[in-house]
Protein backbone atom coordinates (compact mmCIF):
# COMPACT_ATOMS: atom_id res chain seq x y z
CA UNK A 1 0.00 0.00 0.00
CA UNK A 2 2.74 2.63 0.63
CA UNK A 3 4.87 1.57 -2.14
CA UNK A 4 1.67 2.35 -4.78
CA UNK A 5 1.21 5.80 -3.27
CA UNK A 6 4.51 6.74 -3.08
CA UNK A 7 4.55 5.98 -6.93
CA UNK A 8 1.33 7.58 -7.52
CA UNK A 9 2.80 11.00 -5.78
CA UNK A 10 6.27 10.33 -7.74
CA UNK A 11 4.28 10.54 -11.43
CA UNK A 12 1.89 13.36 -10.23
CA UNK A 13 5.67 15.09 -9.53
CA UNK A 14 7.03 13.76 -13.10
CA UNK A 15 3.14 15.03 -14.83
CA UNK A 16 3.60 18.49 -13.14
CA UNK A 17 7.50 18.54 -13.71
CA UNK A 18 6.85 17.82 -17.03
CA UNK A 19 4.56 20.78 -17.83
CA UNK A 20 6.64 23.36 -15.83
CA UNK A 21 9.31 22.61 -18.04
CA UNK A 22 7.01 22.54 -21.26
CA UNK A 23 6.51 26.14 -21.04
CA UNK A 24 9.52 27.51 -18.77
CA UNK A 25 9.24 31.25 -19.26
CA UNK A 26 5.70 31.08 -18.32
CA UNK A 27 5.41 29.38 -15.84
CA UNK A 28 8.10 31.18 -13.88
CA UNK A 29 6.15 34.51 -14.46
CA UNK A 30 3.06 33.22 -13.22
CA UNK A 31 5.19 31.13 -10.41
CA UNK A 32 6.87 34.63 -8.86
CA UNK A 33 2.73 35.87 -8.93
CA UNK A 34 1.56 32.90 -7.02
CA UNK A 35 4.54 33.01 -5.14
CA UNK A 36 4.75 36.74 -3.96
CA UNK A 37 0.89 36.95 -3.69
CA UNK A 38 0.69 33.85 -1.71
CA UNK A 39 3.83 35.20 0.83
CA UNK A 40 1.74 38.29 0.90
CA UNK A 41 -1.41 36.80 2.10
CA UNK A 42 0.64 34.84 4.62
CA UNK A 43 2.73 37.82 5.82
CA UNK A 44 -0.82 40.29 6.15
CA UNK A 45 -2.65 37.34 8.17
CA UNK A 46 0.32 36.56 10.80
CA UNK A 47 0.45 40.92 11.42
CA UNK A 48 -3.12 40.20 12.14
CA UNK A 49 -2.46 37.50 14.78
CA UNK A 50 -0.30 39.67 16.82
CA UNK A 51 3.56 40.98 17.27
CA UNK A 52 4.84 37.79 19.09
CA UNK A 53 7.77 36.00 18.06
CA UNK A 54 5.88 32.92 16.34
CA UNK A 55 4.35 35.45 14.30
CA UNK A 56 7.72 37.41 13.19
CA UNK A 57 9.01 33.72 13.00
CA UNK A 58 6.02 33.05 10.27
CA UNK A 59 6.97 36.25 8.85
CA UNK A 60 10.14 36.06 8.07
CA UNK A 61 9.59 32.01 6.93
CA UNK A 62 7.29 33.38 4.18
CA UNK A 63 9.60 36.06 3.12
CA UNK A 64 12.68 34.06 2.93
CA UNK A 65 11.46 31.37 1.19
CA UNK A 66 9.28 33.88 -1.54
CA UNK A 67 13.00 36.05 -2.19
CA UNK A 68 14.33 32.26 -2.53
CA UNK A 69 11.86 31.62 -5.46
CA UNK A 70 12.35 34.59 -6.68
CA UNK A 71 16.36 34.58 -6.63
CA UNK A 72 16.30 31.05 -8.47
CA UNK A 73 14.14 32.31 -11.06
CA UNK A 74 16.13 36.01 -11.83
CA UNK A 75 19.76 33.43 -11.36
CA UNK A 76 18.79 30.96 -13.82
CA UNK A 77 19.21 28.15 -11.56
CA UNK A 78 18.18 23.99 -13.53
CA UNK A 79 14.41 23.83 -13.63
CA UNK A 80 13.94 21.37 -11.19
CA UNK A 81 15.32 23.84 -8.25
CA UNK A 82 13.08 25.98 -9.17
CA UNK A 83 9.81 23.91 -9.15
CA UNK A 84 10.98 22.98 -6.07
CA UNK A 85 11.06 25.97 -4.62
CA UNK A 86 8.12 26.87 -6.18
CA UNK A 87 6.25 23.92 -4.53
CA UNK A 88 7.89 24.26 -1.51
CA UNK A 89 6.79 28.09 -1.44
CA UNK A 90 3.19 27.32 -2.07
CA UNK A 91 2.85 24.66 0.40
CA UNK A 92 4.49 26.88 3.27
CA UNK A 93 2.74 29.69 2.41
CA UNK A 94 -0.54 27.50 2.54
CA UNK A 95 0.60 26.44 5.98
CA UNK A 96 1.31 29.53 6.99
CA UNK A 97 -2.92 30.97 6.05
CA UNK A 98 -4.68 28.03 6.97
CA UNK A 99 -2.72 28.46 10.57
CA UNK A 100 -3.84 31.96 11.04
CA UNK A 101 -7.03 31.74 9.59
CA UNK A 102 -7.37 28.57 12.09
CA UNK A 103 -6.12 30.59 15.26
Amino acid sequence: MQIARYFQIKSVYHYFENRFNNNYGFNCTVGILISTLMGSIAVMYSMMSGNGLFEWIQISTATIICSAYNASVISVQPNKIVLNLLILSTILNLLIIIYNLGF
